[in-house]
């Protein structure tokens, strides 16, 4: 029996080792390929729907954030109140005109809760207000 010298065994080595790293390589390029999703072009418009009630401390804070993020596409943003003489309807109120590019509406439900929340009345309200292309 022949026994094998230590250039056969380098040879050898190096040939694996080169299949290894070849295999490495293809799976890579191939998880990342289909990883990264196609860009896309369509970005739909949306209205961001916000009940509020009474006068909280963060609420203006809340709302300015809200109103600050990017978005691709047409935004526009439904704030409802319970009625205009909640206190959170004043603030928003004044908060709205002094941002006059964002696209935002302030409506009032003057709904009365008699078989569920005040909250849920007003978001029902507001899904009849927005506009149907969002």
């Amino acid at each position: 029996m022949l026994m094998p010298i230590a250039y056969d065994i380098l040879v050898a080595s190096a040939a694996f080792n080169a299949a290894q790293l070849l295999t490495t390589a293809l799976i890579y390029r191939r998880f990342f390929r289909e990883a990264v999703p196609a860009p896309d072009s369509y970005v739909p418009s949306v209205t961001v729907i916000v009940a509020s009630k009474g006068d909280s401390p963060d609420l203006i804070g809340n709302i300015s954030s809200l109103l600050d993020q990017d978005y691709a596409g047409t935004r526009e943003y439904l704030l409802v109140t319970p009625s205009r003489t909640d206190p959170g309807y004043q603030k928003l109120e004044a908060l709205l005109k002094d941002r006059g590019a964002v696209q935002a509406r302030l409506c009032a439900s003057e709904a009365l809760p008699s078989r569920s929340s005040g909250k849920a009345l007003d978001l029902v309200f507001a899904l009849k207000e927005f506009p149907p292309t969002t």
